[in-house]
């Protein structure tokens, strides 16, 4: 992985040699970024596909606070913090017996059976050694958003449990920018 050259990023967030954390805690917390208007439920209008957030890390091991996913990790960008969104907060509440998280769902429709997965993975980035992603496969095929409209738009029943359970996870308080301390 190449090394984070963004300034103002953290240290702390930088991912240099840390390893790879594969599984997740009971009440670990994940941080998205999103629109104000949208501090509810982020996922209730958008396309599921491939859902960025951070991960707080494993008990103990802080690895990401909520302030960290307003940074802006994107090279091509002049923007260093996004100071037009708020932070919505998800716990994760269930885990297999892996301690991963890993849900199905499935759907009949026109007497054919879809099958789709929903796993939450660590995906560090150079500068955010926190970022995890929601990663999700209709009958083994991994939705992108070139691929929505051909695998996971016409299932609405998926579609709809798929958001109906990351909306089941978010904590209902909201946390204003204006709460962060010293936002480097």
């Amino acid at each position: 992985m190449t090394e984070c050259t963004l300034g103002y990023i953290p240290e702390r967030l930088h991912t240099n040699d840390k390893p790879l954390i594969e599984t997740f805690s009971i009440g670990e917390f994940l941080y998205r970024r999103c629109r104000p208007e949208e501090i509810d439920n982020p996922f209730a209008s958008i396309s599921i596909s491939e859902l960025s957030h951070n991960r707080s890390g494993p008990e103990g091991q802080d690895i990401s606070r909520p302030e960290d996913v307003l940074y802006n990790i994107q090279l091509e960008s002049e923007l260093q913090y996004h100071t037009d969104k708020v932070v919505c907060v998800l716990r994760i509440e269930t885990l297999t017996l892996e301690q991963k998280y890993r849900k199905q769902f499935e759907e009949t429709k026109n007497d054919n059976i879809y099958t789709s997965i929903m796993e939450l993975l660590h995906d560090p980035e150079s500068c955010m050694y926190p970022h995890c992603v929601f990663r999700i496969w209709v009958n083994d095929v991994q939705v992108t958003l070139d691929n929505y409209k051909e695998n996971l738009k016409k299932l609405n029943v998926i579609r709809n449990s798929l958001k109906e359970e990351l909306a089941f996870m978010i904590v209902k308080k909201i946390i204003s920018q204006d709460s962060f301390p010293n936002i480097q």
